[in-house]
């Protein structure tokens, strides 16, 4: 009996440890998530203006690029197998490789927006980095995303334990 109540007292610890440690595992989630849900408005309207504005230079840039060199029959069905036409294409391909693979993509890739911006709050907390997605440009969200690393690293760490 008295083995029989000493391994319930036991069980009972257990479960009582397990249970404050689900507590304190969802307190700190939904404190990230909340956290998260604040840089999401903070950075998209910090860096999603920003953002919209260089893509529109790297359209100029392309345009100016691949019009300085473009001949206008080269749109012309008629001439799409001349050599010239055939290198112009390529040479368009490969600028808008290099724009897209140096950050400078011609398309919006919608990174500042509020999804986009908790997922770089969710991703500068886990210290995973933002190395495909950028930092912030602006001088206010360099100073908000060093707060929030401040606070989400530590809060993310927690999560762990």
């Amino acid at each position: 009996l008295i083995v029989g109540c000493a391994q319930a007292s036991e069980a009972f610890g257990q479960l009582t440890e397990s249970k404050s440690r689900l507590q304190a595992f969802t307190t700190v989630a939904f404190a990230l998530l909340a956290l998260a849900s604040v840089g999401g408005f903070a950075f998209s309207w910090l860096e999603r203006e920003n953002e919209l504005h260089r893509y529109e230079l790297n359209r100029a840039i392309y345009d100016s690029l691949a019009g300085s060199t473009d001949f206008e029959y080269c749109h012309h069905p008629a001439f799409k197998d001349v050599g010239y036409c055939k290198r112009h294409e390529k040479l368009e391909g490969q600028l808008r490789l290099f724009l897209d693979t140096s950050g400078n993509s011609l398309t919006d890739r919608e990174q500042w927006t509020f999804i986009g911006s908790f997922f770089f709050v969710l991703n500068l907390a886990s210290t995973v980095g933002y190395a495909t997605q950028g930092g912030p440009a602006t001088t206010g969200g360099k100073f908000f995303a060093v707060i929030f690393g401040i606070i989400g690293i530590p809060l993310f760490g927690c999560s762990l334990l």
